[in-house]
């Protein structure tokens, strides 16, 4: 109880009652991280002490508080005067936020990234021809792009495999979405090369070239899974700061449904999908969704979640400050293939407890391969995995059952626009 007597939702202490805790009251705007948890009365002290009240507060819950006013999430140190029995008991809780902590804050803040707003945003449905959802939203904004469009920038939707699409195939010679890789993008042209190869370069020329201070500002490339995988977000690196940024948002603005970060590229790899000829990128990954289909669900959240993203482009364009956060990401480690014989065909297939459960844990020995004559094969690592692509039908031919992932926590630093 509050050392006065609880006073209720809104109560603020008068000044003549702030001796009582060493220093005149300052009241400060505050809203917690998990927003179902109201906040009654607050009020903070020069001296770090924070003090509020939380109707219907449970003592293991909101680890993290929110400070508007320095853009930055505090960690809570706590000192619960009484215990609730119940949940729903009205409780004060004491905080010592120390000057060190919130000075390290305003710096922190101070020190956000600053990058050059953006101009030129592209939009590629089809790098893969049979992946029906981001096919028809390009179609679609090519015949009636207004939609897309945001007052500080332009966007350009197109279709990036047309041969393919036109077969309804995912590719024609090689696959589209790891050709673009210097070996590809600077190699003399063949008579004989693959058709993707070719294209390739086209498009870089057209969009990038890749590395390039004339590429365009951003790319966003949609596909589509046979796995069960919801919609997922695809990034090359942690260290790309506005696709992170911009994934952030739309986890805090979407939500429909999870949308788990992908970190795609290994320690020392090169970017090799089609969005890295722009400046940064994001791909959507929705699914299930069978090859040759679209799926009116899929192609409305595809729909939305480029909508969201532009939305944050928008705000980032006029100046908005997105401050600093932790994020939780699933980074690729490696990929697990099928048992083979010895001639190379698979001798088993995904378990049926390990099927659709993407961005689950997988511990040591747990099933993960059923064989036909119908034996367990566990697996063998030493360390909890997530995986993800769980028997992606693309994946049969590039010897994937599925990608091994780990999962961090990620501090990301602000961003602002120059």
């Amino acid at each position: 109880m509050h050392p006065q007597g609880h006073q209720g939702a809104g109560w603020r202490p008068a000044p003549q009652q702030a001796p009582d805790w060493g220093a005149e009251a300052i009241a400060v705007g505050l809203a917690l991280a998990n927003p179902q948890l109201p906040l009654s009365s607050w009020v903070e002290f020069p001296s770090g002490r924070l003090l509020f009240s939380l109707p219907c507060y449970s003592c293991t819950a909101a680890p993290k508080i929110w400070l508007p006013a320095s853009g930055f999430c505090v960690p809570l140190i706590t000192h619960w005067p009484q215990h609730p029995a119940e949940d729903s008991v009205p409780i004060w809780i004491v905080l010592r936020f120390f000057h060190t902590c919130l000075s390290r804050a305003a710096a922190e803040m101070a020190a956000s990234c600053r990058i050059k707003p953006l101009s030129r945003v592209a939009v590629c449905g089809g790098t893969h021809g049979n992946e029906m959802s981001g096919i028809y939203l390009a179609k679609h904004w090519l015949r009636d792009p207004m939609e897309l469009q945001r007052g500080s920038f332009t966007v350009t939707p197109f279709l990036g495999n047309p041969r393919a699409i036109e077969k309804c195939v995912r590719y024609v010679g090689r696959d589209l979405n790891r050709t673009f890789t210097t070996e590809f993008l600077s190699s003399a042209e063949a008579e004989d090369e693959p058709y993707e190869v070719v294209l390739a370069r086209e498009i870089n020329q057209t969009y990038g070239p890749k590395g390039s201070a004339q590429a365009f500002d951003f790319m966003f490339d949609l596909h589509n899974t046979t796995a069960s995988m919801g919609i997922c977000l695809i990034v090359d690196s942690e260290e790309s700061l506005l696709p992170m940024h911009m994934c952030h948002y739309i986890q805090m603005h979407y939500t429909r449904s999870p949308c788990p970060i992908y970190l795609y590229k290994l320690p020392g790899e090169e970017t090799y999908s089609i969005n890295s000829v722009a400046k940064a990128g994001l791909a959507l990954e929705l699914g299930p969704q069978p090859q040759q289909v679209v799926r009116a669900d899929l192609f409305t959240q595809m729909r939305d979640l480029i909508a969201c993203a532009l939305d944050f482009i928008e705000l980032f364009n006029k100046g908005t400050v997105f401050p600093a956060f932790e994020i939780d990401a699933y980074k690729i480690t490696g990929c697990m293939d099928y048992p083979r014989y010895p001639d190379g065909e698979i001798s088993a297939m995904v378990h049926p407890k390990l099927q659709d459960k993407n961005f689950l844990p997988l511990n040591p020995r747990d099933p993960i391969f059923q064989t036909f004559s119908g034996e367990e094969i566990l697996y063998e690592g030493n360390t909890t995995i997530y995986p993800a692509f769980i028997n992606e039908a693309a994946y049969y031919e590039k010897k994937v059952a599925f990608a091994m992932m780990e999962e961090h926590t990620f501090s990301i630093p602000g961003l602002q626009r120059e």
